[in-house]
């Protein structure tokens, strides 16, 4: 069996809007309407391009082992020029921006190869697989600044166009992610126990370049062997219980110019995770309910001689409830609901142990559902309610946070048949997003930068069948 993906994708994007920082003790200010484009410019644009292509391949061995082999390339291109990032000095939104030009470019080649199968052992079923993967990712970037300039992100000032270079990027990054797997899932009691036993033999290879010059400034090369187990029990036709436990490897980060260790590359990350769980099919409905907890290493800083190390812990704890199903026929429900207790184990010398880790909210919750008018064949409506609890923002007394926030969604959409395509069908659809405008921070990326929640969107497509 051969099969083919192959992808092009370009877009352009006008008036962007940039994300937040926020300086040092300077408190959370309300969140601007994005309407405005806070702090940034009508003249901000971000040109992306992507070209993508799959090919892959299966053989059956025997009726029962076959051999596949997957080999994928992805080059993406990103142009930038404008805006991308305000920093604002007081609570009542005054703020810097510098006006910037960018460009950055990634490539991916990737690719997987392997054996999976069946077979018995006495009354023990096995499900088998081993594979081997590669992932290769070039980065490059150049940036060009501008002259900076006071603004604010309640009233944004607008300025005149700059001249600005248009800079080549260069290779800034590469890195290679290789791995052997082996699994094998026991099946018992006619299937309704099964036992998952799994390990993989990771490598990260990294060398990051100085963005001028083209040469090395660091790199490292680690391994990991990290398991995996999962058990899943069906005592009922419609009821199923699981558990598992598994690691997994994260990149090592690279110290940053501000510390006298600049430039060393930690080991690669490895986090740890339990969860156990049931789920049980109703007939028209299907719930889910399970508690996890994730375990993954920080970086700390000492103060004293001003280096960061690898010594800080987060240890996330939480319940996830889902369901979803067809209560009523031509109306389906979806929604779930998070409750996270993320916490530091680990931190500079234990001050801040026991706090509640920075971007965690302690809830989140979603509900959407759709229904099929009865009296318009094809047209279906649906809407879309999302709630996330406030967070924190950073570790440092007096805290900071950003407020919960709830935003709704409603759409629509319409099938009918194609008429330049017998039997085929054509799909309209209509959504509006955040249907009442709302203004609200919607997350970010640690204590110094903030994203806007995407003001009023409404969104037309149609898709075509042939």
């Amino acid at each position: 069996r051969l099969s083919a993906d192959l992808g092009y994708q370009y877009q352009f994007i006008n008036g962007l809007i940039p994300f937040i920082a926020l300086g040092a003790n300077v408190p959370v200010p309300w969140a601007p309407n994005a309407r405005s484009n806070p702090g940034g410019q009508p003249w901000s644009t971000n040109e992306r391009k992507d070209i993508f292509g799959i090919v892959r391949g299966e053989f059956d061995l025997t009726e029962r082992i076959t051999a596949y082999a997957t080999f994928g390339a992805h080059d993406y291109r990103n142009g930038q020029f404008g805006v991308f990032n305000v920093a604002v000095n007081n609570m009542s939104g005054a703020a810097t921006t510098t006006p910037r030009t960018q460009n950055i470019y990634t490539t991916w080649l990737t690719g997987e190869a392997g054996i999976r199968g069946t077979a018995d052992t006495g009354p023990i079923g096995h499900e088998f697989a081993f594979s081997a993967t590669m992932l290769q990712q070039d980065q490059g970037a150049n940036a060009v600044n501008g002259t900076a300039y006071a603004t604010t992100i309640y009233d944004p000032l607008i300025v005149a166009r700059p001249n600005l270079a248009n800079p080549q990027a260069n290779k800034t990054a590469t890195s290679t992610l290789s791995s052997l797997a082996i699994a094998d899932t026991l099946l018992m009691a006619d299937k309704r126990i099964q036992l998952t036993l799994g390990g993989r033999l990771q490598q990260v290879k990294s060398t990051n370049y100085n963005v001028l010059t083209g040469a090395p400034t660091s790199s490292y090369d680690q391994s990991a062997l990290t398991p995996s187990v999962a058990f899943v029990a069906k005592p009922w036709s419609n009821v199923s219980l699981y558990g598992n436990f598994i690691q997994g490897l994260q990149q090592g980060i690279v110290v940053g110019p501000a510390f006298t260790n600049s430039g060393e590359i930690f080991p690669p990350y490895v986090s740890t995770q339990f969860e156990v769980g049931v789920k049980v099919d109703w007939g028209k409905f299907t719930t889910t309910a399970s508690l996890f907890q994730i375990t993954q290493p920080s970086v700390l800083t000492n103060v004293t001689n001003n280096t960061q190390y690898l010594g800080g812990e987060q240890r996330n704890q939480g319940l996830e409830l889902n369901f979803f199903g067809e209560p009523i026929e031509g109306v389906r429900l979806l929604g779930g609901a998070m409750f996270l207790d993320a916490v530091l184990t680990k931190t500079q010398g234990g001050v801040t142990n026991g706090w509640t880790a920075p971007m965690a909210p302690s809830v989140e919750l979603r509900l959407a559902g759709e229904w099929d008018l009865p009296f318009v064949p094809g047209l279906t409506l649906n809407g879309r309610v999302v709630y996330t609890g406030s967070q924190y923002i950073d570790a440092t007394w007096p805290r900071r946070s950003l407020a919960a926030w709830t935003r709704f969604d409603i759409g629509a959409r319409y099938a009918f048949e194609n008429p330049g395509a017998k039997g085929k069908l054509l799909v309209a659809r209509f959504n509006v997003e955040n249907l009442f405008d709302t203004n609200y921070w919607a997350g970010g990326f640690g204590a110094t930068t903030l994203s806007i929640g995407a003001p009023q969107t409404f969104r037309l497509s149609l898709t075509a069948d042939f």
